[in-house]
């Protein structure tokens, strides 16, 4: 206090000024240094928002992917078809399932069914552009043909036993169903193709056929499950009879490999057929 009473007014006025200049740096300082702690609290809080914001996308897009992982592997489940369920099947039941089986083998078996339907194209001229005609024969005139008796005969004594023999046509071309021939008193009548069925010690199908007189094998199961160009038949000779329902002929033909891939076997009877393995039938 006396260092204020001995200044003058002047160096007073001097001295206040100063003051006041240096509580106002002072006060300068103190709000820099207190917006700076404000600043940096909020850039604390942006840089927690930001990472908690990150994590939230993080989570978001992960969310995402599981979902959508989930809707494509609910999708593929729904693509997937469910196994079908095997039944097993009774030795009664097998016999009916496997002559079902042979039946639409049978749908393709060019060489002994109707050529055309809508006669676009003659028996005649599908033989001439799928094998070498060798004979053809009016199935009327033919004493060939053997009886109901004669054609029973002749497949039980190839060991063909366990399954009835069957007839589809009449000697006029007429279609009768699958009619059972052993069911018929008077087996003298004629018939131009008998067809009876074989099953293997391995329950592989055979049909076999009598058209003409001669005998014929279809390994039907083989010829199901492979895949080849054609279908596979069996004969005694490198000639395949065929019998045209609609010509009432027979046809006796060379095929090409590219209509019928024909194995020739020295006999057609059960032994022989039983030794077959599906190697060498489709090889």
């Amino acid at each position: 206090m006396k260092f204020i009473k001995n200044m003058s007014k002047k160096h007073i006025i001097i001295f206040l000024i100063t003051i006041c200049l240096v509580a106002g740096l002072i006060a300068m300082v103190v709000a820099v240094n207190k917006n700076n702690n404000i600043n940096k609290d909020n850039v604390k809080v942006l840089s927690v928002r930001e990472t908690k914001t990150n994590k939230e996308k993080n989570l978001s897009t992960e969310k995402k992917t599981k979902d959508t992982e989930e809707t494509t592997l609910e999708k593929e489940s729904e693509t997937v078809p469910e196994k079908e369920s095997v039944t097993e099947k009774t030795d009664d039941s097998k016999e009916t399932v496997q002559i079902k089986e042979t039946e639409s083998v049978k749908e393709n078996e060019t060489e002994h069914a109707t050529v055309s339907e809508s006669g676009t194209i003659s028996a005649r001229e599908y033989y001439e552009q799928n094998s070498t005609v060798v004979d053809v024969v009016d199935a009327k005139e033919s004493t060939s043909v053997p009886t109901e008796e004669e054609a029973e005969k002749l497949l039980r004594d190839r060991g063909f036993v366990d399954f009835p023999i069957t007839v589809e046509y009449d000697m006029n071309g007429t279609y009768l169903g699958d009619e059972l021939s052993e069911e018929k008193a008077d087996k003298s009548g004629k018939y131009p193709i008998y067809e009876t069925y074989f099953v293997t010690d391995n329950d592989d199908l055979w049909s076999v056929f009598v058209i003409n007189g001669k005998i014929f094998a279809n390994p039907a199961t083989f010829n199901v499950d492979a895949d080849l160009p054609a279908q596979i038949l069996y004969s005694e000779t490198e000639e395949l009879t065929s019998y045209d329902e609609v010509s009432g002929e027979f046809y006796v033909t060379i095929p090409k490999e590219s209509a019928v891939i024909l194995k020739v076997i020295e006999t057609i009877n059960a032994e022989n057929l039983n030794k077959l393995t599906k190697e060498e039938v489709t090889g």
